[in-house]
């Protein structure tokens, strides 16, 4: 996300004339679009703005808040201004560089006598306005494979894609229910039981990790087995599957198989917790310990 800024999971585009001549938004589009072609995460930390227009919505109409206003100190000036009295607003407007921070916003004269279109301008020139190239060569690039159309012609569809709200947003039970196939040893079998034990002790895991009380996050888990820390619109193919080891000190994982494969030989929930927390935070990537 370093060409763009902003608040987390409500980002813009960073004005740059280097990387537009270099047309790296474009590729970036690109990358995009092929991204959700293949069910990956798309952009989904874009501003709601900056979406709106993305979809064809006319600049008039694209949806403005202060929140999304990247530059924290345009965004407070806008917080003031809208929160202040309209005798407060005059005093504002007497203030050191606000006449100018409007001035490079587009507020005429007439548009500055009333607090509403002040900050309604503010909004709308440095969540989109200020950026428009940017997002207009990002816009070339997601015409690739037709996404762009796809994206206008379901925009409810696709906002999962571009904005963080719109996600489905990873649960206990959500993670839970991935796992469509698990692998056990014969029923009756000594090992079968520590199986079984063993996977009562990951539910508890996953309960603790949804509920911030572990240093590891339902994320954290799911992109160890998957490479992903979300869910993606039509899910993960293969299924994600569930297997155990009773060898094994640490988790491991397979993410070309999708496959989380569980330590059995502790015989507490806190032994099993503790490799749990280290296999997660501290393993080398593809679902190495």
């Amino acid at each position: 996300q370093s060409m763009f800024y902003g608040p987390d999971c409500d980002k813009t585009p960073i004005h740059s004339v280097h990387r537009l001549k270099s047309g790296h938004f474009r590729k970036l589009g690109q990358l995009a679009a092929m991204s959700i072609v293949h069910e990956g995460p798309g952009l989904p930390f874009l501003s709601r703005t900056v979406y709106d227009y993305i979809v064809g919505t006319p600049i008039e109409r694209v949806s403005m808040s202060i929140s999304s206003i990247p530059d924290r100190d345009v965004a407070a000036l806008a917080s003031e201004i809208k929160e202040g009295s309209e005798e407060d607003f005059l005093d504002i407007l007497q203030k050191e560089n606000v006449p100018d921070t409007l001035l490079n916003a587009g507020c005429s004269s007439l548009i500055a006598k009333e607090k509403e279109p002040v900050v309604n301008t503010l909004c709308l020139h440095h969540c989109l306005l200020s950026v428009k190239a940017e997002v207009d060569q990002l816009l070339e690039g997601l015409t690739i494979l037709g996404v762009l159309d796809e994206v206008r012609e379901n925009p409810h569809l696709f906002a999962q894609f571009f904005i963080a709200e719109e996600t489905k947003k990873l649960t206990f039970d959500s993670l839970k229910d991935l796992f469509t196939s698990k692998y056990y040893s014969e029923k009756g079998s000594g090992e079968r039981a520590r199986e079984e034990a063993t996977y009562l002790y990951f539910l508890d895991f996953l309960e603790e990790c949804a509920s911030g009380e572990c240093a590891v996050s339902l994320g954290d888990v799911l992109s160890f087995f998957t490479g992903s820390d979300i869910i993606p619109t039509l899910g993960f193919i293969p299924s994600p599957s569930l297997c155990f080891n009773s060898t094994e000190i640490y988790p491991t994982a397979s993410t070309c198989a999708i496959e989380l494969v569980l330590p059995t030989r502790y015989a507490t929930y806190e032994q099993f917790r503790e490799k749990m927390v280290t296999g997660l935070l501290c393993h080398g990537g593809f679902g190495k310990s």
